[in-house]
């Protein structure tokens, strides 16, 4: 029994025993004067309009979804919705999913608005080779079963959902375009995740009304990620581009070649981000800025990395301020035990984002000191993608070792 009959019954109740008595008082009973055998066939008639009445009108009770305008498409967020519950075992969505699916839409809205704003437009010929090859590549048991979850119709896909996604599979290609031709530096695997990024800040920008006010209606918070704080040094500038790595200060920079410059490094971030909000910065400013992805192929010798909130914590020009320390003779005894057994991990994993405090000169070695927001030293020695982020008691006393040799 199909779900439009269930609905009926629910609503009508099972009229099998109506449809019954209605034959047996036509084929059975006893013929009668004329004149009253004409009701009988106007009631069976009233019974066929009501039950086509019913079909009629339940699908516009039922469903009460709207789809005027990109802000309002209620079908295109259950597509999300229907896509997320793929994902989960129960078929349920939890609110962190909810979230994502809200985010799928928006990026929906924000790349097509972004498109609209640098006047790219979809010609029909490019909207039907795209359609072609969405249809190639599409599986029809996933799609079917997606729809299923959504509890969208074959139709209500067609005309609702698959016009929005072919549209924006076009604007992506159009805009990632723009940035790789603007940006040599930049990679194709990263251009879709800039013009994401692109997008949201252009929403919120521009359409900071309507984006919440359909967040509240789908009550849904943005899971938009803002990134993991770094900080380290402006290596090189191409036009909107900064290669950034990670803990190195303009001072170690000066000891490397170019071609170390830009080589790749297992366990430290090393790689070009754009300064997507023009802040002011120049060659060995030392800056903070979340990190919310690296990409990376094989084809390249670098990396692009997505950033938010730069933000300059020490310009080139001020570098002085980081005092450097000259340890000697019997003090380098010292200095190596207090570091001896200290514990490396890889500064990738570190969310180190102070300033730099020291540059310590041990014989052929150089370390960089930090002291982050709980009071602890971290060390990071010259040429290497480890740090050592140290207790308390150990800072404590690498701090009065090295109070010694502080100009006040």
């Amino acid at each position: 029994m199909n779900e439009l009959k269930k609905a009926l019954i629910d609503v009508a109740g099972d009229m099998s025993a109506s449809e019954s008595a209605v034959k047996n008082a036509v084929l059975y009973k006893k013929r009668r004067r004329k004149g009253r055998e004409i009701f009988i066939i106007p009631a069976f008639v009233m019974v066929l309009c009501f039950i086509g009445f019913t079909l009629w009108l339940l699908p516009n009770q039922a469903d009460d979804r709207q789809a005027d305008s990109l802000f309002n498409n209620d079908y295109l967020y259950d597509y999300f919705i229907g896509r997320q519950k793929m994902f989960t075992p129960d078929l349920e969505v939890s609110q962190s999913e909810k979230d994502a699916a809200f985010s799928y839409y928006a990026e929906i809205i924000g790349v097509e608005q972004l498109a609209e704003s640098h006047h790219l437009q979809i010609s029909e010929a490019e909207y039907e080779k795209q359609k072609k090859l969405s249809d190639n590549v599409v599986n029809e048991e996933v799609r079917q079963q997606l729809l299923s979850l959504a509890n969208l119709s074959i139709a209500q896909y067609e005309k609702y959902v698959q016009p929005q996604l072919i549209r924006h599979t076009i604007y992506l290609d159009k805009l990632n375009a723009i940035w790789l031709e603007q940006n040599p530096r930049m990679l194709s695997e990263f251009a879709t995740g800039y013009t994401y990024q692109l997008a949201h800040k252009y929403l919120l920008e521009h359409f900071e009304e309507e984006y919440f006010a359909l967040q509240k209606r789908h009550e849904t918070a943005s899971n938009h990620s803002i990134g993991v704080p770094k900080s380290g040094v402006i290596a090189a500038i191409e036009g909107n581009m900064l290669f950034f790595i990670q803990n190195m200060t303009r001072e170690e920079l000066q000891y490397i070649s170019d071609e170390e410059k830009f080589r790749p490094e297992d366990g430290k971030i090393k790689a070009w981000i754009v300064n997507i909000d023009e802040i002011p910065v120049a060659v060995g400013d030392y800056v903070k800025v979340s990190i919310s992805g690296t990409y990376r192929n094989d084809s390249s010798s670098y990396a692009n990395a997505l950033s938010e909130g730069l933000e300059v914590m020490l310009p080139a020009a001020h570098t002085d301020a980081i005092q450097s320390i000259d340890v000697a003779g019997s003090d380098v005894a010292q200095w190596l035990e207090l570091i001896k057994d200290v514990s490396w991990e890889s500064q990738e994993v570190v969310n180190n984002f102070s300033k730099p405090l020291y540059i310590v000169n041990v014989e052929n070695q150089k370390y960089t000191i930090f002291k982050n927001d709980y009071k602890n030293y971290l060390i990071v020695p010259y040429g290497e993608s480890k740090i050592a982020k140290l207790t308390q008691g150990r800072t404590e006393k690498v701090e009065a070792f090295l109070q010694q040799f502080v100009t006040k």
